[in-house]
């Protein structure tokens, strides 16, 4: 729990018998041909575009992702992954992590899902709808596919954290954001933190939030608050492909992801 607090991320190395993981990586690519694609520009927030401020402002800004995913009504139900999934003690191993209730979503399609990186892809920095996810790796990449992630960085989904998204995808993307409406001002900021011995907190100029890289190995399985922790996966290389689960928990029942999230992952939605 303390790992998780302070880092946003706490890992587990053998969460499957070799057996069950065999299964459930052969399943994974015996789907993955057939997974919905997704080539789209999103923002930080995965939000539709505030049309009061600029297009460089880290709320609008716009990043590519590329990812295939098989939704959670194409995997089997004998499969080990979904098993795992709707076992109750899973859930309830969850909630004893993260120190709260966990409930598995409401999404039939984005519930728990097989996510395909192919080589050359890679997902854009970004904060989840969902509040806690947990990541199974079925297959690394040859090189490549890493999964970068801050400290968590904001408490709410109200709460953009602008300066400290904008501070990371300067440093760490090849997009440059602002944080003024126009994002005219910018420069003026980082030279005005630059000159002051302490500058604001989180803001353009000052220190960038802490960025970790997780451990992804065959098996290895992820605790994160997706919600509150920024993240991306870096372009994959070699060729071979990435393929993890992403398995979904929210701290009340009846969440889903939004039909939004929904249409840009399977291309369909679902709302039960």
């Amino acid at each position: 729990r303390e790992t998780l607090r302070d880092t946003g991320l706490v890992a587990f190395h053998r969460i499957f018998t070799d057996a069950a993981l065999a299964t459930a990586s052969r399943e994974a690519v015996a789907l993955s041909p057939h997974a919905y694609i997704t080539d789209a520009m999103h923002n930080a927030y995965q939000l539709p575009a505030n049309e009061g401020l600029s297009s460089t402002h880290v709320r609008n800004l716009m990043m590519r992702t590329r990812v295939a995913s098989n939704a959670f009504d194409e995997i089997s139900h004998a499969s080990p992954l979904k098993q795992l999934y709707m076992w109750d003690g899973f859930a309830n191993f969850v909630a004893e992590v993260v120190g709260r209730p966990c409930y598995r979503l409401a999404d039939p399609l984005g519930c728990c899902s097989i996510n395909v990186f192919r080589p050359g892809w890679e997902h854009a920095w970004h904060f989840d709808e969902s509040e806690t996810t947990v990541t199974l790796c079925l297959q690394d990449a040859q090189e490549g596919g890493d999964f970068e992630y801050s400290s968590p960085i904001r408490t709410s989904t109200e709460d953009l954290a602008a300066p400290a998204v904008a501070a990371i995808l300067r440093s760490r993307s090849q997009y440059s954001a602002s944080i003024s409406a126009t994002g005219a001002m910018d420069h003026f900021q980082d030279m005005l933190h630059a000159t002051s011995s302490t500058p604001p907190s989180g803001a353009i100029g000052s220190t960038v939030p802490r960025v970790h890289k997780a451990s992804f190995t065959p098996g290895s399985l992820q605790i994160f608050h997706g919600k509150y922790s920024l993240h991306r996966v870096t372009r994959v290389l070699g060729n071979r492909d990435r393929l993890v689960a992403v398995l979904c928990f929210a701290s009340e029942p009846g969440v889903r992801n939004s039909p939004e999230v929904q249409q840009m992952f399977w291309g369909r939605t679902a709302q039960v």
